[in-house]
């Protein structure tokens, strides 16, 4: 299980500004669950 917060992401490269708003990558293809999860 992983737990992730909205704050730990925004220090790392999986925090996106893209221009119109913020992206959180919380769960990425390199924590091997065949899915991702983001949040923006």
């Amino acid at each position: 299980m992983f737990t992730r917060q909205l704050a730990d992401v925004e220090k790392t490269d999986f925090f996106v500004d893209w221009g119109n708003g913020t992206s959180h990558r919380l769960l990425t293809s390199q924590d091997g669950m065949g899915f991702t999860v983001c949040h923006t």
